[in-house]
């Protein structure tokens, strides 16, 4: 189930620029809409959309208030086999190898981290997870 732009649209266009997968597509000023076939439930649109006007596969809409923002990849550098998967499907660049004591591992730079998911699909352990950057 992909997600749905909702009446709320006012066709800014932010959601279609972000977008890493050309899901979305709408002329400016007018209600934009997802390729169902093309959306990788990234969840981008949903965070960067100022208007809250996209519902998740779920049916919720992103609570007004705040400054929206992308979700960000984070890896369990502890579950981290280092195997390298991600970062070599990050088309990005946004993943680094890092030698450990006993073994390699791999983090994500959030400065350059999209929130697109595609580290997720092809992860050995399953140690990566999106969601929102954490502040210090």
């Amino acid at each position: 189930m992909a997600f749905r732009i909702t009446g709320r649209c006012v066709g800014c266009g932010t959601c279609r620029n972000r977008c890493p997968w050309e899901a979305i597509s709408g002329v400016k000023k007018e209600r934009h809409l997802v390729d169902p076939t093309l959306c990788q439930e990234c969840a981008t649109c949903w965070y960067v959309c100022p208007k809250c006007a996209v519902e998740d596969p779920e049916g919720y809409v992103r609570a007004k208030g705040g400054r929206p923002r992308a979700p960000k990849a984070r890896i369990d550098v502890g579950a981290c086999v280092g195997c390298q998967n991600c970062l070599l499907n990050c088309e990005h660049g946004a993943i680094r190898y890092r030698d450990g004591l006993i073994a390699g591992y791999c983090n994500v730079e959030a400065s350059s981290c999209i929130g697109c998911g595609s580290c997720l699909a092809c992860c050995a352990t399953h140690c990566i997870e999106l969601g929102q950057e954490e502040r210090e």
